[in-house]
């Protein structure tokens, strides 16, 4: 092969190589201009077990359309307050309701609950840990007390429920019944 049409060759690449990358780029401008994305950072972690929980440390940060809110999370996959040492510990499971979902921790009903709670007992009696994940179902909050029971040994274990809860559950299959008669 001439070394004519090896730079032929290896121009024409070239070229092809620049027209996508300079295709990617004009995209990227137009949705970014046209089609803005929300901005948000990841807070989920899967365990061992595959059961995905919140993560346990650290914020994130969520967005949706105009509205921004950040989240604090503590060991173990706790959103909210960090646990404190003394106290009935009151572990609360739910979905993105308990969770509270686009709502700052002052307006969450977890948090609600812990103030009238405080108001009530004096501060420091009870504390709320909020376990709560975004899609859980009724069978992730009891895999979640297997894997993290031992670990947050809670006084009461305070279960919020909705109706998708059970549906979310049955699609999940972690828990099944078998078939066997014996």
């Amino acid at each position: 092969m001439s070394s004519d049409k090896k730079r032929t060759i290896f121009f024409n690449l070239l070229l092809m190589i620049a027209s996508i990358i300079a295709t990617l780029l004009i995209t990227e401008c137009i949705f970014r201009l046209v089609s803005p994305q929300n901005l948000t950072g990841s807070w989920f972690v899967s365990t061992d077990s595959g059961l995905l929980v919140n993560k346990s440390s650290g914020t994130a940060k969520h967005q949706h359309g105009d509205r921004v809110v950040r989240y604090s999370f503590y060991e173990p996959n706790f959103r909210g307050a960090p646990p404190k040492e003394n106290g009935i510990k009151i572990l609360v499971v739910g979905d993105s309701f308990t969770f509270g979902l686009l709502l700052d921790e002052e307006d969450t009903y977890v948090y609600h609950l812990q103030q009238h709670t405080d108001k009530e007992f004096g501060t420091g009696v009870c504390q709320y840990l909020n376990a709560a994940v975004g899609g859980w179902g009724t069978a992730d909050y009891v895999a979640y007390i297997e894997d993290f029971g031992n670990i947050v040994k809670p006084d009461i274990i305070l279960v919020f429920f909705n109706g998708m809860n059970i549906n979310r559950s049955v699609n999940r299959g972690i828990y099944t019944l078998s078939d066997k008669t014996n």
